[in-house]
């Protein structure tokens, strides 16, 4: 009789560190750059755009499986429907405003 193998059970621990109001108050350590930059090659881009009202979540979750994306780094933007936004695109070594 074949015998089933079932994989084993996760064990997760989420330790949550909460703020408190003495670190709220402290000022930026100086040992710590005001910003970085990294480099980094991508093997592609998949842009989403959602209408107003649809759901995120679903969203997001219907495009990652129908584009079978494994890992991947959200970037969110979100604008009042009065408000634009310029931006600039890299295009051989020359900025441009959008």
């Amino acid at each position: 009789m074949p015998r089933l193998l079932l994989p084993a059970p996760v064990k997760r621990t989420e330790v949550v560190k909460a703020t408190t109001p003495a670190d709220d108050v402290k000022s930026l350590d100086p040992a710590v750059p005001e910003s970085v930059a990294i480099s980094t090659q991508f093997e592609r881009v998949v842009v989403i755009r959602i209408k107003k009202q649809a759901s995120l979540l679903t969203a997001i979750e219907r495009h990652v499986a129908e584009q079978k994306i494994r890992n991947a780094v959200l970037a969110l933007g979100v604008l009042p429907d009065n408000q634009s936004v310029g931006l600039k695109r890299f295009d051989d070594k020359t900025w441009r405003q959008a």
